[in-house]
């Protein structure tokens, strides 16, 4: 339980991931870093739903959207769920895609 911080092996000022834990699973808000760097924030919206927000290695949204924690007793997974919006290095929206329990379903170029 509680607010956990993972640092490199090698460089122990690098944080590796932050985030905050409840009976051994992820809640709250979480980040995953490369070279010290957020690559990937994830908020948890309840048990089964959060937001992604995916960056590029030099701190540039790459992407961001919405993902379902789908566990039954037929799958246990994550997968892309309704809107998720893509960008170019500059910042740029370049593509709205709609995803459905993670099938694709429309793509809209912009």
């Amino acid at each position: 339980h509680g607010y956990w911080v993972i640092r490199s092996k090698v460089n122990p000022d690098q944080k590796i991931f932050s985030g905050w834990y409840k009976h051994g699973n992820e809640t709250k808000r979480c980040t995953y870093y490369d070279s010290g760097n957020p690559a990937l924030k994830l908020r948890y919206l309840n048990d089964s739903v959060m937001r992604i927000r995916k960056y590029d290695t030099n701190g540039n949204l790459q992407y961001k959207g919405r993902a379902l924690w789908l566990k039954n007793e037929k799958e246990m997974r994550y997968c892309w769920d309704g809107e998720f919006r893509f960008y170019d290095a500059h910042g740029r929206l370049i593509a709205r895609v709609s995803y459905n329990k993670g099938e694709e379903q429309d793509i809209v170029q912009q």
